[in-house]
């Protein structure tokens, strides 16, 4: 076929011009048939749309006037004036209805039975009749709820068509009468306009109209029409479909002008009705036609651009038969596989190892471009690869294959390949092709994935032992803190005096339970970050401020061992420091623990806190004295905190066993100094997540000094979930009555006691869905709410609660045994006033943070 083209100069021209064009023409008619699918399923969706939004408008209004009418007919006055056969009484309420209302142009009283007993404005003709057939008086006499009609003639004066709204009026339990208003004429055009559809339909969606029907097909609403007869729309396919409560999309001939038209219709819920949306197809298709005329210019332009570009490639023909007699000399007794390919990327020469790797024969392969038969992907991504050709062709440059490159055979067969592609030159210095040399490296890649294999394994027994931690830790924390709850309650003696002897157990079942939760807890945390699922929440504050607040927790306990606390901090350090503030102060807890539990009574334990600029230093300190953690971060200034005791001291061996997990130090004070192993590796991995180091120097004996690093990191960034003040609605405390909703009956039993003893009235619901409910009815003046639950979770419960009216702006405590994610407290933040831990407090905490964030509430 090539040496046929060759032949004559005038067959390239057309051959080219042909390639050009039928692409063009082909893409023309399938962008044109295209535009005009994607503008039919746009406006059909369109129409959707609108439909189902004038149907739930339609739907609000109605339920509006229901709402209004359930309120007139629920007046005691208005009911006794019923029973006892006050006219006037009955009258000036009918009055007040019509007085009230801008929509309601009509109102009369039956009693049960459907006799009309009174009207407004006022016809004397009817007084008396029985309107027992009537279709609203059928709706509402069969469940004796609100009813909707459908579209009738009214019998008193003016009359003409409408529906009417029927309410049930009840006295002690029964039926009394019935309160049926009529709406004006205009209400379901009012409804309809009110979503500003009409200009919608002008501006967006070309000519069009929308029309409402009664449960029987019968129009209530069409802009072309007047009612004033009844006019059954019930055999058009949307109003059949809507009548059986479908909603959905056609293509149809409309029933008024008989032009096809895109229709959408949807159902207006609880009573019957529907909303259909029509537009005329044609209007929708006038921008294709105007792309159509577009698209058939372009493809004539490009026809002729098509015929010069194929002329030209004619005169290059001639030096590609050239340079493929060079590149004949291309030597097949290379041991690697070698493909040649010319400026045009098309393969011409493999030698017989290429064949062999790629599966395809030379004769095969000629002619062809190079990614159909040199196929290659990465094996890491399974995406297709770069082929270095391309970039041989631009730079001129030799360029190797990416690593771990895949290549695939004809057949299938996947070969891991390496090596390069070069330049090829003429005697002039023209480049006229490139040549690819590549090899089979399966051994040197099966040698890698056996060392990758291995490595996966680790790390994934590691990751099964980190979630096997995580599940044990939160299966534990709910029971044991209902043990530590009811310990505090029996160790307050709310229940009575106790002697000495059970003071002394329930203290010791007090300690034993804390130790155990703050165990559990550190096993939590430590799982978390080796699981890579531990994020901090950044905010900006004083760092003086935060270590004053650590110090302070160790106050007490220092006065009663005589211990001596000291904080120093160089002037320069006195600033403020953008990190994770909780994290920061479990940090310095676990640090300042550690240093008062082993320092004798009368010794001293001082921090002290300077800033550094050389990031150098800390890292040549940390080696001189026993590296904790990795290099820390280049980016930043650093500041140093040390903990410095006066205490038993470490032993130069025992240093390196200081941040294994569960590792404890062997020596004569492991008896007296009780702990779990696991505080220092918590502390490490910490001060890592905020890309600083730690390390220790220490002499047995004498002390130790703990001292770690923190990027400075001022930048700013929103304050964390736990410190932004949430824009909810103020509501003061009445009464101090709260909502404990929880499916956990101990935990509930705790927060009662707690919360009573400090004189709140305490409702409770063990789920969701009663909760909301009981907040519904009760309306307490906040909720304390846990997010575990069954059936419905605390998530939906809070979306369920800030969705309903009257619980809307209750404030709203979170309780939860969950390690909530940064993205989960994002979801609550503008939800509910406070998230509180279960596994971090006890009952005095518990109750202070109740009072805290209600008071900062009603103030």
């Amino acid at each position: 076929m090539k040496e046929w083209l060759l032949k004559k100069r005038w067959r390239i021209i057309l051959s080219g011009t042909l390639i050009v064009t039928i692409p063009l023409i082909v893409l023309s008619t399938y962008i044109y048939l295209k535009v005009t699918s994607v503008l039919e399923e746009r406006l059909l969706k369109e129409n959707e749309r609108l439909a189902q939004f004038t149907a739930h408008t339609i739907e609000e209004k109605l339920r509006a006037e229901i709402a209004f009418g359930k309120s007139y007919a629920a007046r005691p006055y208005f009911l006794e004036g019923l029973i006892g056969g006050n006219k006037k009484e009955i009258r000036r309420h009918l009055m007040s209805l019509i007085e009230n209302s801008n929509t309601i142009e009509r109102v009369f009283i039956t009693d049960h039975s459907g006799a009309q007993v009174d009207n407004y404005p006022f016809t004397p003709e009817t007084i008396g009749k029985t309107f027992s057939a009537r279709d609203w008086y059928k709706g509402l006499s069969k469940n004796w709820t609100p009813y909707v009609s459908e579209f009738y003639m009214r019998t008193a004066k003016p009359q003409r068509y409408l529906f009417a709204i029927a309410i049930p009026m009840r006295y002690n339990g029964k039926i009394v009468g019935c309160l049926v208003m009529q709406p004006r004429d205009d209400f379901i055009k009012n409804a309809v306009g009110s979503v500003d559809l009409a200009e919608a339909l002008q501006e967006h969606m070309h000519i069009g109209h929308i029309y409402v029907v009664d449960r029987k097909g019968n129009l209530v609403y069409h802009p072309d029409y007047k009612m004033d007869r009844i006019i059954d729309f019930s055999n058009v396919p949307p109003v059949r479909n809507v009548l059986k409560g479908m909603e959905g999309i056609e293509k149809m001939i409309g029933p008024v002008h008989k032009l096809p038209v895109l229709a959408a219709y949807h159902p207006v819920s609880g009573w019957g009705w529907g909303v259909v949306v029509e537009q005329q197809s044609a209007a929708v298709l006038a921008p294709a036609r105007k792309i159509r005329l577009a698209l058939f210019i372009i493809t004539g332009f490009m026809l002729l651009l098509g015929g010069f570009i194929a002329y030209k490639a004619s005169a290059l023909l001639a030096s590609v038969k050239m340079a493929e007699e060079n590149l004949a000399v291309t030597l097949h007794s290379i041991g690697d596989g070698v493909l040649v390919v010319d400026v045009d990327q098309e393969i011409v020469r493999l030698n017989p190892v290429a064949e062999q790797l790629t599966g395809w024969t030379e004769a095969e392969a000629r002619g062809r471009k190079v990614e159909e038969v040199f196929r290659i992907i990465s094996e890491e991504t399974r995406l297709p690869a770069a082929i270095p050709i391309e970039e041989v062709l631009s730079t001129g440059l030799i360029t190797g294959l990416a690593n771990h490159t895949v290549l695939i055979a004809r057949d299938g067969t996947e070969r891991p390949i390496a090596d390069s592609a070069a330049p090829i030159y003429d005697r002039s210095n023209e480049m006229f092709g490139v040549v690819m040399v590549f090899r089979d490296v399966t051994p040197e890649r099966d040698a890698e994935k056996s060392i990758l294999k291995a490595s996966e394994q680790a790390e994934a027994a590691n990751k099964a032992k980190s979630d096997f931690l995580a599940n044990m830790s939160h299966e534990l924390r709910t029971p044991l803190n209902a043990v530590i709850g009811f310990s505090e309650v029996l160790q307050d003696e709310m229940f009575g005096t106790l002697n000495e002897k059970q003071k002394e157990y329930i203290t010791d079942i007090l300690v034993s339970g804390r130790h155990l939760l703050n165990l559990i807890n550190d096993i939590l945390d430590l799982s978390k970050v080796e699981a890579g699922k531990l994020e901090l929440e950044l905010s900006t504050f004083p760092l003086k401020d935060a270590l004053n607040a650590a110090l302070c927790m160790f106050k007490e306990k220092a006065m009663k061992h005589s211990l001596k606390l000291d904080l120093e901090i160089e002037p320069e350090a006195e600033i403020e420091i953008e990190a994770d503030e909780r994290k920061l102060k479990q940090i310095m807890f676990n640090l300042l623990s550690n240093a008062v539990k082993f320092t004798p009574d009368g010794g001293s334990v001082s921090v002290q806190t300077r800033l550094i600029s050389d990031v150098g230093a800390i890292r040549r300190v940390a080696q001189e004295e026993g590296r904790g953690s990795a290099s820390p971060r280049q980016d930043s200034d650093f500041i140093e905190i040390s903990v410095t005791d006066t205490g038993i001291g470490i032993k130069p061996e025992d240093i390196p066993k200081l941040f294994i997990e569960f590792s404890q130090l062997g020596s004569a004070y492991t008896k007296e100094y009780a702990g779990t192993g696991l505080g220092l590796v918590l502390t490490k991995r910490l001060v890592e997540l905020h890309g600083g180091m730690i390390w220790v120097k220490s002499e047995s004996g004498k002390g130790s000094t703990f001292a770690f690093s923190l990027p400075v990191r001022q930048a700013s960034k929103p304050l964390p979930f736990a410190e932004e003040h949430l824009q909810m609605e103020k509501k003061p405390m009445t009464g101090k009555r709260t909502l404990i909703i929880d499916d956990d009956p101990k935990t509930i039993e705790l927060m009662q006691k707690a919360l009573m003893t400090e004189g709140y009235t305490v409702l409770s619901a063990p789920e969701g869905k009663t909760g909301v409910m009981l907040a519904k009815q009760e309306k307490p003046d906040f909720i304390v709410l846990d997010l575990l639950m069954p059936r419905m979770n605390g998530f939906e419960t809070v979306e369920a609660l800030r969705n309903t009216p009257d619980t809307a702006s209750v404030p709203i405590i979170i309780l939860t045994g969950m390690d909530l994610s940064l993205a989960d407290k994002n979801k609550l933040k503008d939800q509910v006033q406070r998230i509180i831990e279960k596994g971090h407090l006890d009952k005095k905490q518990f109750v202070e943070m109740v009072k805290e964030t209600i008071e900062g509430i009603t103030s």
